[in-house]
């Protein structure tokens, strides 16, 4: 849903979540308050396994050789649950990952539509420990092949610590 006076791209606070509310897991809200679509790094969705199958459009086609091509188009539904990966940094040093590793070979990427938002959730811990963290993304026009180049552009969207009061204990 499309927020006038907020950021183009922004991270709120949704809820505290973990086993029977033990806040273990705070759910944030990514919000892609613009008409184009971002592009974050997520978990391996494609093919959707059945709790993501709500994330996607499918479109099939009859392919050359006789064979059935199913496409997976990103979809979700307002507020649905992205397995996003996220960094942290203690606000000295550059970003690091901090639900994800950063050497592995294959990286996995989601489409969120302009106007649109999703949840996601990181460890509590990181908040007690005022660890700023932040949503690497890129908009999905600069995934052409013919006008990408090498390093391409990074675009961050950092979360600002909106949480309600009392919500944590800091060290």
């Amino acid at each position: 849903m499309k927020e006038g006076i907020k950021p183009a791209i922004f991270i709120s606070y949704a809820a505290a979540t973990g086993p029977d509310d033990d806040k273990t897991k705070t759910l944030l809200r990514l919000h892609n308050n613009t008409t184009c679509n971002i592009v974050v790094e997520t978990s391996d969705i494609v093919p959707p396994p059945a709790e993501y199958r709500h994330l996607f459009k499918t479109q099939t086609k009859t392919l050359p050789n006789g064979d059935i091509g199913t496409r997976y188009i990103p979809d979700p539904p307002e507020g649905a649950f992205v397995p996003i990966y996220y960094d942290k940094s203690d606000g000295k040093q550059k970003p690091i990952p901090a639900n994800y590793w950063g050497g592995r070979d294959l990286v996995f990427e989601y489409t969120i539509p302009g106007g649109r938002s999703v949840t996601f959730t990181v460890d509590t811990k990181l908040f007690r420990d005022r660890i700023r963290l932040s949503v690497p993304f890129t908009y999905e026009w600069e995934h052409d092949p013919e006008l990408r180049t090498t390093g391409g552009i990074d675009h961050r969207v950092y979360y600002e610590y909106e949480l309600p009061k009392g919500y944590y204990l800091p060290n």
